[in-house]
């Protein structure tokens, strides 16, 4: 049967870009900030984001992909977007510090997934940084422990996540490369955090739950990537908590034994099939291949076929390769 096929996340940006800084207004670059300027003598910036938008969605239904992506085309640091949204979170020069207690903002990403989901009938995913994930990237000035720093970041999370539900979204995705980069953490307090995310969603509503091993420059130096093989360690978390898809990196480097599957007894499992961090094509044979690998561990009805992480380091403008990748991959999907 073929498989399903979807994207993690970021799609590629064009330099020029206008990113949404989340309460109305936009960031530009100065280069083209005389031609914006010009623009919005006749239309409003929202235009330029939604057609930018839409032409991302096309893209998605050009390559075949089931479940599209919104791309975080506006989001100018994608953990930042709707965290800088919440109570008590603020920016500071180059840090973002918590100074008083979290609390939910108006909901921020129920307006993005509405329009997105509007220019198609393809169920359409959105994305958001986990709470372990913040905890880790904010400079805590107010709760003094990590735990509960993680805890008040879940609860502002889950009104977002509620809001997008009771619009409609059904498939919602929580990004926490962090609970592989520090199992520990997520034993002890992560897993927890995310059960409170998800806790109380709709049965129809995918809950998808991304663990990557972390960016790194394009055909570049991987020193900033987790070293650590955290899947087969967390795998029986994975199976316990209140995440019913998990989403897991094999392309860049394939792991030695996918076994670890096996103890996904009902989670559905998303498998990264090509590559986001070099410029190598995967064809089409090999990616089938390593699928089929993956099936000897997992019913084709829970597996689920994406890259190992989103795009968003990529320019637009010679990201033609990344297209061939995403092309390759949906054809290996579909030929099973």
């Amino acid at each position: 049967m073929p498989l399903l096929t979807t994207l993690v996340g970021a799609l590629p940006k064009r330099i020029y870009t206008p990113y949404a800084t989340g309460s109305g207004g936009y960031i530009i670059d100065d280069a083209y900030g005389g031609e914006y300027g010009r623009l919005q003598q006749h239309r409003p910036l929202a235009d330029v984001i939604a057609m930018q938008l839409f032409l991302g969605i096309l893209k998605q239904v050009q390559l075949g992909l089931d479940v599209p992506v919104d791309g975080e085309l506006s989001r100018l640091v994608y953990w930042q977007y709707n965290c800088l949204n919440m109570g008590g979170v603020e920016r500071h020069g180059d840090e973002v510090r918590v100074t008083g207690p979290i609390s939910a903002g108006p909901p921020l990403l129920v307006d993005d997934w509405r329009q997105a989901q509007s220019f198609t009938e393809r169920p359409l995913k959105i994305a958001t940084v986990g709470p372990a994930t913040l905890s880790e990237y904010v400079v805590d000035q107010h709760y003094g422990d990590k735990r509960t720093l993680c805890r008040a970041f879940a609860a502002a999370l889950k009104v977002e996540l509620e809001a997008l539900a009771e619009a409609g979204c059904r498939w919602l995705q929580l990004d926490e490369p962090q609970l592989g980069f520090q199992p520990e953490m997520a034993l002890a307090y992560g897993f927890e955090a995310v059960d409170a995310c998800f806790a109380g969603l709709p049965a129809e509503v995918r809950r998808v739950l991304h663990i990557c091993r972390g960016y790194a420059p394009v055909d570049g130096d991987w020193e900033g990537r987790n070293p650590a093989r955290p899947y087969a360690r967390l795998a029986a978390a994975i199976e316990d908590c209140a995440a019913d898809v998990f989403s897991l990196e094999d392309a860049s480097q394939y792991h030695e034994d996918l076994g670890f599957l096996e103890h996904l007894t009902s989670t559905s499992v998303m498998f990264g099939a090509v590559s986001n961090l070099d410029t190598n094509v995967e064809p089409v044979e090999q990616i089938r291949e390593r699928l089929k690998t993956a099936l000897d561990h997992i019913p084709p009805e829970r597996l689920i076929v994406a890259p190992d992480c989103g795009f968003g380091t990529y320019r637009d403008e010679d990201a033609s390769f990344v297209w061939q990748k995403l092309t390759n991959m949906v054809a290996a999907a579909k030929s099973l």
